[in-house]
């Protein structure tokens, strides 16, 4: 099973991006609790294994929109902000 990360070439650039998600998904009410992560993680995996680059895993009402290439979770919107948003350039899509 993959672990995933976000991988930036600096810390500092690293940090502020895992600041950046944290900020993102407490200001739309998501939260990641361990089964949830499981289950994305393991998202990601099917998707890796089907040859994917640019995912959205689906967890519960929540698109994750994930850098399958990078195990990178990129940005997460809860269903009720779904109709808002446009997913591009994403090559699959997972419900886990």
């Amino acid at each position: 099973m993959c672990q995933l990360r976000v991988l930036v070439q600096a810390p500092a650039q690293r940090d502020r991006v895992v600041q950046l998600l944290i900020e993102r998904l407490q200001q739309r009410g998501i939260t990641l609790d361990q089964s949830t992560l499981g289950r994305l993680t393991d998202g990601v995996s099917r998707a890796a294994g089907k040859g994917s680059r640019d995912s959205v895993v689906f967890v519960d009402g929540t698109a994750y929109v994930v850098s399958v290439s990078n195990n990178t979770v990129i940005t997460a919107v809860g269903s009720e902000h779904m109709r808002e948003h446009v997913f591009t350039n994403i090559d699959s899509a997972v419900i886990a």
